[in-house]
């Protein structure tokens, strides 16, 4: 089963993952579609979607979330100025991402417990 997680960078920027594959866009559709075009036909049709509104919870602690916020923020505004996060922030921003992905598989796999599939 592929793992999607949404996230919203911004009231109006989303960001789509799954496992080393990203995206974003405008709104979540967008995010998706975007993602959905890297992702080969059997990702596609095994995909679980997570929706992380963003609200700490026990797999993804307040601190991690606002960091996390911060360096989307920041690379959003790197990249539209044409450059890039220094590469400690880079490292820093693909870690908090695969901590967060992390924590929506475990957030879907107690979803699945608690609906008994």
């Amino acid at each position: 089963m592929n793992f999607i997680q949404v996230i919203a960078e911004s009231d109006s920027h989303y960001y789509a993952s799954s496992g080393y594959k990203r995206a974003s866009g405008d709104s979540i559709g967008d995010a998706m579609d975007r993602l959905f075009q890297q992702l080969t036909p059997e990702e596609q049709s095994t995909a679980v979607v997570v929706i992380q509104t963003f609200q700490p919870d026990a797999f993804f602690p307040v601190e991690r979330r606002n960091r996390l916020i911060e360096l989307l923020e920041r690379n959003r505004i790197a990249q539209e100025g044409g450059h890039a996060l220094t590469a400690d922030e880079g490292k820093e921003l693909d870690e908090l991402i695969d901590a967060e992905l992390e924590a929506a598989t475990a957030r879907a796999e107690a979803i699945q417990k608690r609906i008994g599939k």
